[in-house]
């Protein structure tokens, strides 16, 4: 009994707390942009994030560089392929709009057998007294020729075609914006790079002044040791010294050729030498420590605009799905020559027209 005292206001206090309803999660209040970086800072009349990398770069073998670059990248070559891509299905997509227009020329020859409705029809077509003999139909091989033009069109009552068609225009201006960051991504690498062999650069000129210092005080050791001011274990350290300086520069200048390999495939090539300056413009890095707009920075920015058209395109590929649901109206027509006698094909007599409209809605659709 003790045991069931304790047992049930245990269980009792458990099914509480599991049937208890959950608490909300407060949500943390975001924090607006500032309009500037410092208080003191004006807004930036003229936006950093629409500078063009020529204004933003001053060294001339970096401009030339990353010109080579935008030009000449695999990647960059693809992304403006897949820009092209967009453009036609977007062509496609306005065409989609206007009505189909086809010509046609249609030659055929049909054996019907005599228990077929047309090959009976045929052969009593031709014992009736009221065609001449012109209008025989020939029974054995029946032929058929048609020349003129087919029309074709859906009218878009609920929109459809034009959500698709706002779908194709968002996803071209997200190829753009792809692009565009693909370019910024480069010219990032690019400068990267690019500095990264200045620094390089610098090291080897430090490290060759360190050896020449290094060799001569190992000249200077090894002179005390002739004359007892020094030992042999002197003349090994400052050997050991000078071995680890020259192994220091032999990994630096393998970083060099690495660097320039780099630079060289993002160029599309594969050997050359990458003509660079001996110093690190810093005007456009202090440039960009007193000037931008955060807003602004992130209105520009090409990864946020391609998301908004993704998102965009999505919701109107959702308005075309839901509108595919609603019957849709299409309009048919064709004009032309339509004649079983060859002779008589380009003839008044043989014009052919015919206008039909439908109607149609799904019921069960199978999807491919």
């Amino acid at each position: 009994m003790k045991r069931n005292r304790i047992i049930i206001p245990v269980g009792l206090s458990l099914l509480a707390i599991g049937c208890g309803a959950p608490k909300l999660t407060a949500v943390k209040e975001i924090k607006p942009l500032p309009e500037a970086y410092e208080d003191k800072m004006p807004v930036d009349s003229n936006n950093i994030a629409r500078l063009h990398f020529e204004d933003f770069f001053q060294d001339p073998h970096l401009i030339a560089l990353i010109n080579r670059v935008l030009t000449n990248n695999l990647d960059n070559k693809i992304a403006s392929e897949r820009i092209k891509i967009a453009t036609a299905y977007l062509e496609a997509r306005q065409g989609a709009l206007l009505p189909s227009v086809t010509a046609g020329l249609r030659a055929s020859g049909t054996h019907y057998g005599k228990h077929t409705m047309e090959g009976v029809g045929n052969f009593d077509t031709n014992l009736s007294p009221n065609i001449d003999n012109s209008q025989q139909i020939p029974t054995f091989i029946t032929p058929d020729y048609w020349l003129g033009l087919s029309a074709s069109w859906e009218i878009d009552l609920w929109g459809k075609l034009r959500s698709l068609k706002g779908a194709a225009m968002e996803r071209f201006l997200a190829s753009q914006q792809e692009k565009d960051l693909l370019n910024a991504a480069l010219v990032t690498h690019t400068a990267t790079l690019y500095y990264e062999l200045i620094m390089l650069d610098k090291e080897v000129a430090i490290l060759n002044q360190n050896i020449q210092l290094q060799e001569k005080a190992l000249e200077v050791v090894k002179i005390h040791k002739e004359v007892g001011r020094a030992t042999e274990l002197a003349v090994q350290q400052f050997d050991a010294q000078l071995s680890n300086t020259k192994a220091s520069l032999y990994s630096i200048r393998q970083e060099i050729v690495a660097a320039e390999n780099k630079l060289l495939e993002l160029t599309g090539s594969y050997k050359g030498n990458i003509k660079r300056g001996s110093s690190i413009d810093t005007r456009s890095i202090q440039y960009l420590a007193r000037h931008g707009n955060p807003h602004q920075l992130i209105e520009y920015r090409p990864d946020i605009r391609m998301s908004y058209h993704e998102l965009e395109a999505t919701h109107a590929d959702a308005k075309a799905a839901r509108a595919a649901f609603f019957p849709s109206l299409s309009i048919g027509a064709f004009v032309g020559l339509n004649s079983f006698n060859a002779e008589k094909l380009i003839n008044p007599t043989s014009i052919a027209y015919q206008l039909i409209g439908g109607l149609t809605a799904p019921v069960f659709q199978k999807d491919n």
